[in-house]
C-alpha cells in the first residue's frame, strides 16, 4: 500500500470543539505557518520546552519548525492547531524506521494545557495517519511528563509502555474507525453540550436589530423573552438605542453593561458577518440568527452564509441558523423563549429540534394541546452550524430531557448521526420525522440495487440498526412522543386488549397484528381472576370484550390485573363512550395503575391524544387515544424500539483491510478510468472471488473455439452470456443463453453474440449450476449513510416482486438472519410445501462478506449479484454487475464541525 499522503488530508482545514466547548480550527501546516510557529515555541518556558526536545536550546526549536514548514520527506504529516488565528499547538507524525509506522510528536501552548488541545490534535493525526497507510505509532516522552501521558493514556487506544532512563516508550496500532469511534464520540458529546449549553442556558441575551416596530421580528423576540420571565438580562441593540418591551436599549454591542452569553441577530442577510464578528469581539459565547436571505435562495446567499460562518468559527462560537425561527429553554431557572412567535411555554422532558420552523411551530403547539411539556426547543434552519448531531449530543447529556423529537430534511453527516443516536437511544427514546427522502430524489443509477436502494430505504435502514424511531408524518410521530412521554418502554410485543365493545376490540386486534405485535391468549388463572371483575357474559381470552355493561372503572381494574399479570408487555385499554364524560371517568380510574408497563388508552372520538397526569407523585401519564388503530401503531413503533435498547450493545468489530489481491484489481482499474465504470463479468467475478465470495467459475473467451475448449474444461452444460461491464439486463437484451449441450450449441451462442455487439465484445462462459432458491445480493454506496446491503427474491422477478430487505454494515450474523426472515418469502428458506431447506447460514455469509467488502473497497459504488443460488448445501453468486468510482475516503466519526 502506498504510504503518500492522500492529496485531500494535506489541504483540508477542520473546526473542532475542545472541552469547554470553544471552537479552533485545525489545518496542515504550510510554510506560511512559520512565524506562529516561531511565536508558539517563544511563548513556551523553558522546562516545558525540555519536555518537548528533551534537551532544549532555540536551534533544536528551529529545526523543528522548519522540519514542518518544508518537509522532506512526503509521508509527514503535520497539523497546527489556531484559536482565533494564533497557533496554540501542533503536532506531527513523521516516518519512522519501519514502512508502515510513525512517529509522534505533540506541543501544546502552556496557557491552553487541559482544553483537550492535544487529544484533538492526535485525533485528526490518527485519521489522516489511517489514510497515509501507517499502521503503528511511537512516542518517547519524558516520565516526568505527565501531561503528555495522561493524553496517551485517555486516548481510548491499547498501548505498550516501556520506561527506559527517564524515558516512557510508547506504541500503539492505528485503531479502525468502528473500535475508534466511541471514545472520540464520548469526548465529542461533552464538547458539544458544553458547547451548546452557553446557547441554551444564557445568563445573558442581546437582540440586535431589535427595534420599536412592535410587528418587528426582533422587536417580538425581546417581548417574548420579557414576557415568559427570562432569568437573566435583556438587551435590544439597535441604531436608536431605543428601549423595546421594557428591555434596555443599546446602540452597539460594544456599549452593553456586561457580555453577552447568546446574541439574537434579527438584521439583513448583508448586515449578519459583521454582527457576529462584534458579538466575537465583545466576547459572546453564541449566536441565533434568525435573518433569512441565505443559502436557500442560491449561490450569493451561500457566500454570505460561508462568511458569517467563518466569523463565528474565528470567534470561538457556535452558531443556530441562519432563516430560523429561534430557540427556547423552558427551564424554571431559565424560561429562556428566544423567538418571534407565540408559543405556549408548557415545561416538561421532550426536546424538540426542527430543520423547518413552520413545521417546528405546528408540532410545539401541537405538543402543547396533547398535554406535553417540552425541555427546549431547536428551530435548526440551514444549520450553517448546529445541526440535528449537536442536540442529540447535548440532549444526551441534558437530565431535563427524556425523549428526543427531531424533523430533519437533511444529514449533513448521517454515519456519525447513526453513532450518536445509538448511544443516545440506550437511554433516551428518538423520534424522527424525515422529508425529501421519496424515490423522486433518487439517484440516476441502473442497477437492481441502486434502483431499489432509494433514499427512503437507507434512511429507514439507518434508523433501524440505530434504534432511531421513524415516523411517517408529523401525527405519528405526536402519537409515538405522547406514549413515551407517558409510559415506561415495553420489553417486548405482547398485548392484551380490553373494550366494551367488540368491533373496537376487533379493529385493534387487527391493527396490532399488521404492525407485528402479539395477543396471546390469557392463562386459565388470569382469566378466573378478570372473570371476578367483569360482567359474567364478558370475553375473557384476548382480547376481552366486556360489552357494554362495564363501566371505566371495570375496565381499569382488569387492566391493572392484565398489566400485573406477567402475561403481557403492554395493555390497551378501549372504552366506547356512552354518557358525557366518561373520558375523564376513565383517565381517572387509569391513573393510579403503576407504570411498569405500559397502559394505553382508547376513548373513541377523542378530538386528539392527551396525556393525563397521573395522581401522587410518580409524574407518569396516561396517553389517551381517539381510535384504537393509533394507540396499536405507536405502540408497535415503540416495542420495536424497545427490543433494540433491551438487545445487548454489540461492540464495534474492527474493519480489516481489503484482501490485497482485491485492492490492487480496483486500484488498477481506477488508475486506467479515474472517472469510474462497470467492470466486465469475468473481472467482477475476479473480485469476488479474492473477497470470499462464492461465485460460479467464469472463463472469458473471444472465439467460438476458445468457448468450446472452456465448455469442454467446466463440463457440459454450461451458460454463455454477454461478459462486457457496459451490457447490464443481458436476459431483456437477450444476452444469455443457458443449458448448453453442445458445442455446436456453444459456438452458435458465441456467433450470435459476435453479431450483435461485434466481435470485440467480451464473452465468458459458466457451467450450468443445478437448480435452487434464486435470491439476490447487491450493495450501494449511499452519499449519506454509506455502503447499504440489499437482499431480495432474485432472477427476473426481482423488481416484479420487490420483496427486498436492506442492511448498514458490518453486517452480523444476527442482521443477516434477520434480513432472511424479513423477507415476505422466508418461509420458502425452510422447506415450503416439501421441498428441502435452504442453506441459509451460506446466504447469511455472503451478506456478511458483501457488507464488509463495502467497507473495505468504497470504490464499489454498485453490486449485483443477481441471481445468488441457495441449494441445501451452499449458495453461489451465478452473475456478478460491480460498477467502481474514485471514493470519498474522508472519516466520517472525525471529531470536527459541519464545514463552512
Amino acid at each position: 500500500m502506498s504510504l503518500l499522503v492522500d492529496q485531500e488530508v494535506t489541504t483540508r482545514s477542520h473546526d473542532a470543539l475542545l472541552a469547554d466547548g470553544t471552537v479552533i480550527e485545525i489545518r496542515p501546516v504550510v510554510a506560511s505557518d512559520e512565524p506562529a510557529l516561531q511565536a508558539l515555541y517563544a511563548r513556551a518556558d523553558a522546562e516545558s520546552m525540555r519536555r518537548r526536545f528533551f534537551s532544549y536550546s532555540p536551534h533544536v526549536a528551529a529545526l523543528d519548525i522548519a522540519r514542518m514548514v518544508k518537509p522532506a520527506d512526503r509521508r509527514q504529516i503535520a497539523l497546527i492547531a489556531l484559536d482565533r488565528g494564533e497557533a496554540v499547538g501542533v503536532a506531527d507524525l513523521a516516518p519512522s524506521g519501519r514502512p508502515d509506522s510513525a512517529d509522534l510528536a505533540v506541543f501544546v501552548d502552556d496557557t491552553h494545557h487541559g482544553q483537550g488541545i492535544g487529544t484533538l490534535l492526535i485525533e485528526h493525526l490518527i485519521a489522516a495517519g489511517r489514510r497515509a497507510g501507517y499502521r503503528h505509532v511511537h512516542a518517547d516522552v519524558l516520565s516526568e511528563n505527565v501531561e503528555m501521558l495522561g493524553v496517551l493514556r485517555e486516548l481510548g487506544v491499547s498501548a505498550t509502555r516501556r520506561t527506559s532512563w527517564g524515558v516512557v516508550d510508547v506504541d500503539f496500532a492505528l485503531p479502525s474507525r468502528e473500535t475508534w469511534s466511541s471514545a472520540v464520540q464520548a469526548r465529542e458529546g461533552l464538547s458539544d453540550h458544553a458547547s451548546l449549553e452557553r446557547l441554551l442556558a444564557p445568563s445573558t441575551v442581546a437582540v440586535v436589530g431589535a427595534g420599536r416596530r412592535v410587528e418587528g421580528v426582533g422587536h417580538r423576540i425581546v417581548a417574548n423573552l420579557v414576557a415568559g420571565g427570562f432569568t437573566g438580562d435583556v438587551a435590544a441593540v439597535n441604531p436608536g438605542g431605543d428601549v423595546v418591551a421594557g428591555a434596555p436599549g443599546y446602540q452597539r454591542l460594544a456599549d452593553l453593561p456586561w457580555i453577552p452569553d447568546l446574541v439574537v441577530v434579527a438584521v439583513p442577510a448583508r448586515a449578519v458577518a459583521d454582527v457576529v464578528r462584534d458579538a466575537a469581539a465583545v466576547g459572546a459565547h453564541g449566536v441565533v440568527v434568525v435573518s433569512d436571505g441565505f443559502a436557500e435562495l442560491g449561490d450569493e446567499g451561500r457566500a454570505l452564509q460561508r462568511d458569517m460562518v467563518t466569523a463565528a468559527r474565528h470567534g470561538g462560537m457556535r452558531l443556530i441558523g441562519p432563516n430560523c425561527l429561534g430557540i427556547i429553554n423552558l427551564d424554571p431557572a431559565v424560561r429562556l423563549n428566544a423567538t418571534f412567535a407565540a408559543i405556549p411555554t408548557s415545561s416538561g422532558h421532550v426536546g424538540v429540534a426542527s430543520q423547518s420552523g413552520g413545521v417546528g411551530l405546528a408540532v410545539f403547539e401541537a405538543l402543547g394541546r396533547r398535554g406535553i411539556g417540552v425541555s427546549s426547543f431547536v428551530s435548526l434552519g440551514n444549520k450553517a452550524d448546529v445541526s440535528g448531531n449537536d442536540l442529540l449530543q447535548y440532549w444526551q447529556h441534558d437530565p431535563a430531557t427524556s425523549v428526543c423529537l427531531l424533523y430533519l430534511e437533511s444529514f449533513g453527516n448521517a454515519r456519525k448521526f447513526a453513532q450518536i443516536a445509538r448511544e443516545v437511544g440506550r437511554t433516551k427514546p428518538i423520534v424522527a420525522i424525515t422529508a425529501g427522502r421519496s424515490a423522486a430524489g433518487a439517484r440516476g443509477v441502473r442497477s437492481h440495487t441502486a434502483a431499489a436502494a432509494t433514499p427512503e430505504v437507507a434512511v429507514e435502514a439507518l434508523f433501524r440498526q440505530a434504534g432511531v424511531i421513524s415516523a411517517s408524518s408529523v401525527s405519528e410521530a405526536l402519537d409515538i412522543v405522547a406514549l413515551l412521554d407517558s409510559a415506561s418502554v415495553p420489553a417486548g410485543r405482547r398485548v392484551a386488549i380490553i373494550s366494551n365493545g367488540g368491533g373496537p376490540a376487533a379493529l385493534a386486534a387487527d391493527a396490532c397484528s399488521t404492525t407485528g405485535l402479539e395477543l396471546p391468549v390469557l392463562s386459565d388463572r388470569l382469566q378466573r381472576k378478570l372473570a371476578r371483575v367483569l360482567p359474567s357474559h364478558a370475553a375473557l381470552t384476548n382480547p376481552v370484550d366486556t360489552t357494554a355493561g362495564a363501566e371505566p372503572v371495570d375496565l381499569a381494574v382488569a387492566g391493572r390485573l392484565m398489566a400485573e399479570s406477567g402475561e403481557v408487555d403492554s395493555v390497551i385499554v378501549i372504552h366506547a363512550s356512552l354518557e358525557p364524560g366518561d373520558r375523564d371517568a376513565l383517565t381517572a380510574a387509569l391513573r393510579p395503575i403503576p407504570p411498569t408497563r405500559p397502559v394505553l388508552a382508547v376513548c373513541l372520538g377523542a378530538q386528539d391524544v392527551t396525556s393525563v397526569s397521573r395522581e401522587g407523585a410518580d409524574p407518569t401519564k396516561v396517553a389517551c387515544f381517539p381510535y384504537p388503530e393509533d394507540a396499536a401503531r405507536a405502540l408497535a413503533k415503540v416495542a420495536a424500539y424497545g427490543e433494540w435498547r433491551h438487545a445487548p450493545a454489540r461492540a464495534p468489530r474492527p474493519n480489516k483491510p481489503a484482501p490485497k489481491k482485491a485492492r490492487q484489481l480496483v486500484d488498477r482499474f481506477l488508475e486506467q478510468h479515474p472517472e469510474g465504470g462497470w467492470l466486465d463479468t469475468d473481472v467482477a467475478a475476479s473480485l469476488m472471488t479474492a473477497c470470499r465470495i462464492p461465485v460460479a467459475e467464469t472463463v472469458r473467451v473471444h472465439t467460438a473455439t476458445e468457448g468450446v475448449l472452456a465448455a469442454l474444461r467446466l463440463h457440459y452444460p454450461v451458460v454463455v452470456k454477454v461478459g462486457a461491464g457496459s451490457v447490464l439486463h443481458r436476459t431483456d437484451e437477450n444476452g444469455v443463453f443457458v443449458d448448453l449441450r453442445s458445442a455446436h450449441a456453444v459456438r452458435k451462442a458465441i456467433r450470435t453474440i459476435h453479431d450483435k455487439w461485434g466481435r470485440d465484445c467480451a464473452i465468458v462462459v459458466q457451467p450450468m449450476l443445478p437448480g435452487g432458491l434464486e435470491t439476490a445480493v447487491g450493495l450501494l454506496q449511499d452519499r449519506s449513510v454509506g455502503p447499504v446491503v440489499m437482499l431480495a427474491m432474485g432472477g427476473i422477478t426481482t423488481d416484479l416482486l420487490a420483496d427486498r430487505t436492506f442492511c448498514l454494515p458490518p453486517v452480523t450474523a444476527a442482521s443477516a438472519r434477520n434480513q432472511v426472515e424479513d423477507l415476505r418469502a422466508a418461509p420458502l428458506f425452510h422447506g415450503y410445501r416439501g421441498k428441502p431447506p435452504a442453506d441459509v447460514a451460506a446466504l447469511a455469509m455472503i451478506l456478511r462478506r458483501v457488507g464488509d467488502l463495502g467497507l473495505q473497497l468504497p470504490e464499489v459504488a454498485e453490486l449485483d449479484l443477481n441471481p445468488v443460488v441457495v441449494t441445501p448445501t451452499g449458495a453461489t453468486a451465478v452473475d456478478v454487475k460491480v460498477r467502481l468510482a474514485p471514493a470519498d475516503t474522508s472519516d466520517p466519526y472525525l471529531r470536527a464541525l459541519s464545514r463552512r
